[in-house]
């Protein structure tokens, strides 16, 4: 006997019981990646997997309510440069503010320092109401959260503005590929405690200490009502759904004295052109050499071209020659 693949009894449920179904189909908390243009705050652009509208939201008028009660329409009235806007969850969802061309060249550090931020980021946008948010880490974002004294820390100023701050992700983007990349899905990973070349040689523990301790100066300036909220320093990893595709996860021959503690399933070379054609944001490509490659000289063997097969021929001849040894040996032995 076959089991029902619909349920055709869900309309007569108790209408409080079909509601929490709904709330339950909610989508997972979700990092998002905005690109907000510094220039002009005409235009807020989505990028990664996500659906601009959940599928809660287009399922029937009951489902469209409960979404409707979560989900806010974009960042405000800004759109992005085709006209579209996208819907997410402030409670839950984090805004990822990816390092673009305004980010590398200190354009809307100084943009926001100075209190020119946009009205419609702060009455019906996403200042007021949003509760987690992800920067990426770099030595001119550190700076303005805690390295600059205290009248120099433009960031903190900033996120100050934010009144329902809960957390704010400090994230180390270990391979300048993955940026600006619209198909790919954001993954955490925990860093590894150890210096970190592109910020002054400084730990992931010791920036988080040094943000915190920060916020509490901020804190007892006057500010006591401020709720410091949490900071955390992690790995930036993305991956697509495709199994057969690749992406970063966790490295298990740490013989390197690298934050991430992470390595990249080799790529064909196919893929690798087309990282360096795709994608890409103009005033980036300085600032990553600067701050996001951190050295990763063994990465560079792979992608200027293939040596595995060289390596794996030369581990070929290697055992090949032990085997023979082993041979001469076996018949010293029965000759003896």
């Amino acid at each position: 006997m076959s089991l029902p693949t619909t349920f055709t009894l869900f309309p007569l449920l108790p209408p409080e019981l079909r509601l929490q179904i709904w709330a339950h189909a909610l989508p997972v908390p979700r990092t998002l990646k905005v690109k907000i243009d510094a220039y002009s705050s005409a235009h807020a652009e989505l990028l990664g997997p996500f659906a601009p509208i959940p599928t809660i939201m287009h399922v029937c008028a009951e489902s469209r309510s409960v979404g409707l009660g979560v989900f806010r329409l974009g960042l405000g009235p800004a759109l992005d440069k085709d006209g579209r806007n996208f819907y997410w969850d402030p409670r839950v969802d984090t805004l990822y503010l990816p390092p673009a061309a305004a980010w590398a060249n200190g354009v809307l550090g100084e943009f926001l320092g100075r209190g020119g931020i946009p009205p419609d980021w702060v009455n019906d946008g996403f200042m007021r109401v949003v509760r987690h948010i992800a920067l990426p880490l770099n030595v001119w974002l550190a700076r303005g959260l805690y390295l600059e004294p205290e009248e120099g820390r433009w960031l903190i100023q900033w996120l100050r503005r934010l009144p329902e701050l809960r957390s704010v992700t400090l994230l180390v983007e270990p391979y300048d590929q993955w940026m600006g990349m619209p198909d790919m899905r954001v993954v955490y990973y925990e860093p590894l405690n150890v210096p970190m070349s592109q910020l002054l040689g400084l730990k992931p523990l010791e920036i988080e200490v040094g943000v915190e301790e920060a916020w509490e100066e901020e804190k007892g300036k006057g500010n006591e009502e401020w709720d410091v909220p949490l900071v955390e320093v992690l790995v930036l990893g993305m991956k697509k759904y495709t199994p057969d595709e690749w992406c970063i996860r966790p490295r298990t021959n740490l013989d390197r004295d690298d934050v991430t503690g992470l390595w990249e399933v080799r790529p064909s070379r196919e893929e690798r052109m087309a990282r360096r054609l795709r994608n890409r944001w103009p005033a980036e490509l300085h600032a990553v050499s600067q701050w996001s490659r951190m050295g990763l000289e063994e990465e560079d063997e792979w992608m200027d071209g293939d040596e595995g097969e060289g390596d794996e021929s030369g581990e070929e001849g290697e055992d090949s020659g032990e085997g023979e040894e082993m041979d001469e040996d076996e018949d010293g032995e029965e000759n003896s």
